[in-house]
């Protein structure tokens, strides 16, 4: 998580950034990095030596950025830039699923199991979490946005507030990203493909029928699958949640 932090906030500073922020960036990569340093020493006992001396450029990624080092087959191949080049957001973590083919030893399988575990864990985290941000965000174009219409001031507020609530739903949409692309390397069940599905844009958008699930003629039926699925188990749920998905389960 505290590498897709980064990344979001990288490309929020963007091109050009003021001084005062570059030292505050290489000040958050320089922590970031002992983090991963720390957590590959931890890991080492649990991989296997042989597996932590592989350099970071022959594993396996979801990510984009290195899916393009793997051939056909899905096997890595020899990159043509030095991975300790990459600053810390873009390093990649030492995970059992970053082990592809012939590099994972049976005592890496093992751990796939266990990885693919957690992995559920976080999908579920991340995607009851988005629906608890998408309805605070329905709510505010309602009950903020609209009214705020005749006053410049509580108008630019609000869309202050709109703005903050929308960057934490693309990152808990980029931690959902993350995690399935990890269990898609761990060979998720069948029932994990049904369930955990391509997360795209247009599920994360407001709607009347979220912020208003109650209202006669909503139609729900047009609202994005993660609406549909139960992740809220052992989740600790607002009431507007509560009102939402009871109402669409029962439409």
């Amino acid at each position: 998580q505290g590498r897709i932090t980064l990344q979001k906030h990288v490309r929020h500073l963007g091109s050009s950034p003021s001084k005062a922020e570059k030292l505050k960036l290489e000040k958050s990569r320089k922590h970031l990095q002992a983090r991963i340093d720390r957590w590959h020493q931890q890991a080492q006992p649990f991989v296997g030596s042989s597996a932590a001396a592989l350099p970071l450029s022959s594993l396996a990624s979801g990510g984009p950025r290195h899916q393009s080092r793997r051939n056909t087959r899905g096997r890595s191949v020899s990159p043509s830039n030095n991975d300790d080049e990459l600053p810390a957001e873009q390093m990649l973590l030492r995970f059992p699923s970053q082990y592809w083919g012939d590099l994972r030893s049976r005592r890496l399988r093992s751990l796939c199991q266990m990885e693919l575990r957690l992995r559920r864990g976080q999908a579920n985290d991340s995607l009851h979490k988005l629906t608890e941000l998408i309805g605070t965000k329905s709510w505010m174009y309602r009950a903020c946005i609209r009214p705020s219409s005749g006053s410049q001031q509580k108008k630019t507020r609000s869309w202050s507030q709109l703005h903050r609530v929308e960057r934490r739903v693309q990152l808990e949409a980029a931690i959902y990203r993350s995690s399935r692309d990890a269990m898609m390397l761990l060979d998720m069940t069948e029932s994990d493909r049904a369930m955990y599905k391509k997360l795209k844009s247009d599920d994360l958008k407001s709607s009347t029928a979220i912020a208003e699930p109650n209202t006669s003629g909503q139609r729900h039926k047009n609202l994005s699958w993660i609406w549909r699925i139960n992740v809220h188990e052992g989740q600790e749920m607002s009431e507007g949640l509560i009102e939402c998905t009871s109402a669409v389960h029962l439409h």
